[in-house]
């Protein structure tokens, strides 16, 4: 069959809009770990992180003793079909933080976990704070505030979440992504980092990069940063760059201190992503592609979510090229709204999440993999692994991440008894 190409045009780069090639793999086991009751232990978990031990780390938006979320924590059965044990803090509110509903960055193997909180009045216009999970099974959660953002100019406020990042001190420096703030009376938003004290007492911020928006920059960064193993940042955001559409950039760090960061938009998305979301990026391969997804762009829009490539140049200052891996469609035999992507032994497994037109019957989200063409210039493959029902496994998963031996683990916002769930997946 000879399928045709519909190009989208993107200044001088393309991006092909390739023919949907779907498989559907034979039914597989999804195991759920962990039900939530929407009590004391939360509702609607975000997405899961793990540490080298196999714990898993998130946070829930809402419930919790106070009823503003809660963080937990799930360790492994000691022996093989055990139960997993939980561990629940609930968030105070007030001037406390309340979950972004971003992945918790872990740090010290478990022993401090970092993240972001949603503003809650005019006063506190978002935190950054750090977790202590207790060391024995009756112990108690240790938080603290590390930063509060204030909304002032230069000042970014809404933050998502933050990657952790050992120092030239061996302790964690925090890096993040604020959705606005940075200049005006809104701003573009910002990239920040958090540096610890060398003697007890308050952390530094200092805001790294200032978006300034279309049309030629990016605003509004709804994902965190990729911290690449060259030592330069990636990331999206939502809005802005040549289209309005979003951007792909690398942020760099200056060669002396004090000196400015460079920002370099890597990547304009094409008018097709209008009202599109974003999300995180991925790094693989010997030559450091990036990854990533983006969710789709609502109703009138010939779009259900991508999931794209950026390779980068064969020579220093050349352009990235982009490409298309795979366009969702929706419906009852593809996923839409992808929220995540991992990467194991070269093949590349993400979820989907809410349906696009938000009705309840419409779908509950996917498990996917995309295998990459045996030979050069051909197709990825995506293959549905697992249709969620909103039943005891769960739906509308909100991410995965990969452990051990390449099993997938992630978390749904909603199904089990109707508060979401966590959940492992041997592809």
């Amino acid at each position: 069959m000879t399928h045709r190409l519909r190009a989208i045009a993107i200044g001088r780069t393309l991006f092909l809009a390739l023919p949907a090639l779907t498989s559907y793999a034979a039914a597989q086991t999804l195991t759920t770990l962990y039900t939530f009751t929407g009590g004391g232990d939360g509702a609607g978990p975000g997405t899961v992180a793990i540490d080298p031990a196999g714990v898993l780390y998130g946070t829930t938006g809402t419930a919790g003793a106070a009823g503003y979320g809660t963080a937990f924590a799930l360790t492994p059965p000691v022996s093989s079909g055990g139960p997993w044990t939980g561990s629940f803090y609930s968030f105070p509110g007030g001037e406390e933080a309340t979950p972004s509903g971003g992945s918790l960055a872990i740090a010290d193997a478990g022993t401090l976990l970092f993240g972001a909180g949603a503003y809650i009045d005019s006063g506190n216009q978002g935190t950054v704070y750090v977790l202590s999970p207790p060391e024995s099974p009756d112990g108690s959660w240790a938080e603290r505030i590390l930063y509060e953002f204030t909304g002032a100019p230069g000042d970014g406020h809404s933050p998502n979440s933050v990657i952790a990042a050992t120092g030239h001190t061996g302790v964690p420096v925090l890096y993040g992504t604020t959705l606005f703030g940075g200049g005006g009376s809104l701003g573009f938003g910002t990239v920040f980092s958090l540096v610890p004290p060398s003697t007890p007492g308050d952390w530094t911020e200092t805001v790294l990069y200032r978006f300034q928006g279309p049309p030629n920059d990016g605003s509004e960064p709804t994902a965190n940063v990729l911290l690449s193993r060259g030592g330069v940042f990636y990331g999206t955001t939502s809005a802005g760059g040549t289209n309005n559409s979003g951007t792909v950039y690398s942020l760099k760090a200056p060669s002396s201190a004090g000196g400015t960061w460079t920002e370099t938009v890597l990547y304009n998305f094409p008018q097709a992503f209008s009202g599109c979301g974003a999300g995180p990026l991925i790094q693989a391969g010997a030559r450091g592609v990036l990854y990533g997804v983006a969710s789709s762009c609502g109703h009138g829009h010939d779009n259900q979510g991508w999931v794209y490539s950026l390779t980068p140049p064969a020579s220093p200052g050349g352009e990235w090229t982009p490409e298309l891996l795979h366009q969702f469609t929706g419906g009852s035999t593809d996923g839409e709204n992808p929220n995540s992507l991992v990467e194991y032994n070269g093949v590349l497994y993400g979820t989907t999440g809410v349906p696009n037109d938000g009705q309840v019957g419409t779908g509950y989200g996917t498990i996917f993999s995309l295998t990459p063409p045996g030979s050069p210039g051909g197709s990825w493959t995506e293959t549905v692994l697992y249709f969620f029902t909103d039943g005891s496994d769960g739906g509308k998963p909100t991410g995965i991440v990969a452990g051990p031996g390449g099993v997938l683990y992630g978390a749904t916002s909603t199904g089990g008894s109707g508060f979401g769930t966590v959940f492992s997946f041997t592809p």
